[in-house]
């Protein structure tokens, strides 16, 4: 596997996509449709969103990103002068020297930053179309993963029962309580994400406020995040909303402060509470723990992946302790 791993990446795609439309295709097969056609409909519709999204949102997205490019130092600027504005008003409580120093360094660096993380994103976007082409049969792999997912589960079930040692029982239970967890947590917060996305985009951009597209998408990943997401997403929007006037930076934050409501009282329970079976704390903590291992993708990672240690330590139990 090793030596063969630079042509992995379309079947790990193809997994991906099987597991995640498996569901719909399932429920479209139990409503009397066959499952081939179940999966070519579901194919056909995909195919339409994305060369929608191939002709339009690209295009859009690259040129808010170099328009952004060209603002950042803009935006640098205008927070030095917050920080002077600040020390012209309150003259006799002047920033000690130390920091107006630090607080210069900072915004430099998070200008720095910031360049450098929107030219590498345009860096991948260029650089990523040879890529493409050999990711292209993935739907093919995934179409073969989809049609033969029932004989492919039987098959593992058939190889279990036909070993005495394998308790079926349990480790069906086992696969069911991960798969629980995963799925609930990935197409619940895809579906969360999109609205999320989609809301953000329109009312951002209705309101006049620069960049609503890209916006839009850091809000969408921002609920991947549960309580910090929200609230992270909607720092850049507010920035650049005071760009234009602290009455609509207001407003934007009034429009994230909805979200968030909507999140924490609805879609987090549904999605975290019911399908992944966290404690609030246990959420919490495990978005801490993952941010400071791993970094971003530990804050994406943590919540399934401590759902599934969860699953993991009841079936130990039951199985050896109990």
């Amino acid at each position: 596997m090793y030596v063969v791993r630079s042509i992995l990446p379309p079947f790990i795609l193809a997994g991906v996509i099987a597991y995640l439309l498996d569901p719909l295709v399932t429920e479209l097969e139990r409503r009397r449709v066959p499952r081939v056609w179940a999966i070519l409909g579901t194919y056909l519709v995909l195919s339409g969103v994305f060369a929608g999204l191939l002709f339009y949102f690209i295009p859009v997205f690259v040129q808010e990103l170099v328009r952004l490019t060209e603002s950042i130092p803009g935006y640098a600027a205008m927070l030095r002068g917050i920080v002077n504005a600040f020390q012209w008003g309150y003259r006799g409580a002047a920033l000690p020297a130390g920091i107006k120093i630090a607080l210069d360094e900072t915004i430099a660096r998070f200008e720095s930053g910031l360049l450098l993380a929107v030219r590498r994103i345009l860096e991948s976007i260029i650089s990523g179309f040879p890529g493409v082409l050999s990711l292209l049969i993935a739907p093919v792999l995934a179409f073969y993963m989809l049609r033969d997912a029932h004989s492919l589960k039987r098959g593992v079930m058939a190889r279990a029962v036909s070993d005495p040692s394998v308790h079926v029982e349990d480790w069906v239970r086992l696969a069911s309580e991960i798969n629980s967890v995963v799925a609930g947590f990935i197409r619940g917060q895809l579906l969360v994400g999109m609205f999320v996305f989609i809301a953000v985009t329109v009312i951002l951009q209705a309101m006049g406020v620069r960049f609503a597209l890209i916006l839009g998408i850091l809000a969408g990943l921002g609920e991947f995040i549960p309580y910090f997401g929200p609230i992270l997403a909607a720092i850049p929007s507010v920035i650049i909303a005071l760009v234009k006037s602290p009455v609509l930076a207001v407003q934007v934050a009034v429009v994230f402060l909805v979200i968030q409501q909507v999140d924490a009282t609805i879609v987090a329970p549904k999605v975290i509470g019911e399908n992944v079976g966290l404690h609030p704390l246990t959420v919490i903590f495990a978005i801490l723990t993952g941010g400071y291992l791993i970094g971003a993708w530990g804050l994406f990672l943590a919540i399934p992946v401590a759902g599934i240690i969860k699953s993991l330590v009841r079936f130990i139990y039951r199985k050896f302790l109990k």
